[in-house]
């Protein structure tokens, strides 16, 4: 089948690699009105949460800072998110699949009542063998300000004898790092989750593509499937009707 061969050669050398994503000393710059307090003297408060898929990742809620201050809200503390990124070879060159993620910042106690402000990060553009920090500033949706951030990555190697998808490097890597990125059982049955899926769909792809590809019809003889469907359907007649004879019988 044509068209099962080619999906087939597109995925060769596509591989799943896990990773710790850390994003700290964030800072938010924007217009004093989006946090202006609804009650003098009661600061508004903003929280942060970052999600990637079905990962999420909540980091610290904190008080909105004066308006006469360089910022307007900031989490030192970091915030970290582990989770896959995809490396495919083409040619000899290798490349990382796009892997969106979400910052979302919640607004509240301020006059503009509850609100979002949301920002947009390709974890896939930090990823590398290497550990790697970048400083980053990314623009938050409809122009709303600014979140300026440090992001790390860390790629989590598989143990040696890890000859399953990844689920040894799953439980060591909870035990050695959850307390330093956050990674538990959670994190773990979430990605059992997500791979399933991810496998689901891939084997429906692949029965699409061979069923599209098959120009001639399904041989209906007896050596086709259809015959062979009917040899069986026959023969597990023929048990049950031998057990109903042997069952009446001894009756």
């Amino acid at each position: 089948a044509p068209a099962a061969q080619m999906l087939k050669s597109r995925r060769v050398g596509r591989t799943k690699l896990r990773y710790v994503f850390t994003i700290e000393n964030a800072s938010l710059s924007c217009v004093p009105a989006l946090l202006q307090p609804a009650i003098p003297g009661v600061p508004s408060t903003v929280a942060l949460v970052w999600k990637s898929g079905r990962k999420t990742a909540y980091g610290a809620t904190v008080r909105a800072l004066s308006p006469s201050s360089d910022g307007a809200a900031e989490w030192p503390a970091p915030v970290s998110l582990t989770c896959s990124v995809y490396s495919t070879t083409v040619q000899g060159h290798q490349k990382f699949e796009p892997r969106a993620s979400q910052i979302l910042l919640r607004v509240e106690g301020a006059v503009d009542a509850k609100r979002k402000l949301t920002a947009t990060l390709d974890l896939a553009q930090h990823a590398s063998y290497q550990r790697q920090t970048h400083q980053v500033d990314v623009a938050l949706a409809q122009g709303a300000g600014t979140l300026h951030l440090t992001i790390s990555s860390t790629w989590l190697k598989r143990s040696l004898n890890d000859d399953d998808s990844d689920a040894s490097s799953s439980i060591s890597s909870s035990s050695t790092a959850s307390s330093a990125t956050g990674y538990g059982f959670g994190d773990f049955m979430s990605e059992r989750q997500e791979e399933m899926s991810e496998r689901r769909e891939s084997a429906g792809s692949v029965l699409d593509a061979t069923l599209s590809a098959t120009s001639s019809p399904i041989p209906t003889g007896e050596g086709g499937l259809t015959g062979l469907t009917a040899s069986a359907i026959a023969a597990a007649q023929a048990r049950g009707g031998a057990r109903g004879g042997a069952s009446s019988g001894g009756g």
